[in-house]
């Protein structure tokens, strides 16, 4: 064997990560692992919410863009990926006409009424690769959460005018996004986002940093 054999060498991934095959489109490993997400984001509610108690009475409750932000974790397998994770999101209210208290008459919420939702979800996704380190992501979340609104009368004294109530929901989330992964140690991401909870439904953008495991 001295004369006539080959002799073959083979490389390990730097990163851990367990190489599952090559990607045809584009020629780089496809890997399994473990992950994290951070997705800070800006939302866009796109409904108002009103409450009727009485021909008299009623609350009408739009909110302006606000923050947000996600931090999941899980494992994939190659292209598939599960994991669970939180949100935090929060959402100031508009003044009249947009969001009113009526009570025989129309009255806007006292400056600082707001609504803030945390939600733990899990979610399922797929990364389709289109080349060049660049892929195409869809993902779904599923989870249960607790709005925290606080609507300050303008009917009541200053004391008296905090009336911070939970209320909880059922959270979903469905997303499409572009990722570019420089290596397989982390990729960037860039995603649009619906999220849908009793309070506030909103559409939101998210950039999100990767880590790979």
């Amino acid at each position: 064997y001295l004369l006539g054999g080959s002799t073959s060498t083979q490389t390990t991934p730097v990163s851990g990560r367990k190489q599952e095959g090559i990607n045809a489109d584009s020629s780089t490993p496809s890997s399994s692992g473990a992950y994290l997400i951070l997705r800070p984001g800006i939302t866009f509610p796109h409904r108002a919410k009103l409450t009727i108690t009485s021909p008299q009475k009623e609350k009408r409750r739009k909110y302006k863009t606000g923050e947000m932000v996600t931090l999941s974790g899980g494992y994939d397998w190659g292209r598939f990926f599960v994991g669970g994770g939180f949100l935090y999101r929060r959402n100031q209210m508009y003044g009249i006409p947009e969001s009113y208290e009526k009570n025989v008459s129309f009255e806007p919420f006292s400056e600082g009424s707001d609504s803030k939702s945390v939600a733990a979800f899990i979610e399922f996704g797929y990364e389709h690769p289109l080349g060049n380190g660049f892929n195409l992501i869809t993902d779904l979340g599923i989870g249960y959460g607790v709005s925290v609104i606080e609507d300050f009368s303008p009917f009541l004294p200053p004391l008296e005018t905090d009336r911070t109530r939970l209320d909880p929901f059922l959270f979903a989330s469905g997303g499409l996004g572009f990722s570019w992964s420089p290596n397989d140690s982390f990729s960037l991401q860039l995603a649009y986002r619906y999220l849908h909870e009793d309070e506030v439904p909103a559409h939101s953008a998210q950039v999100g940093l990767k880590g790979n495991f």
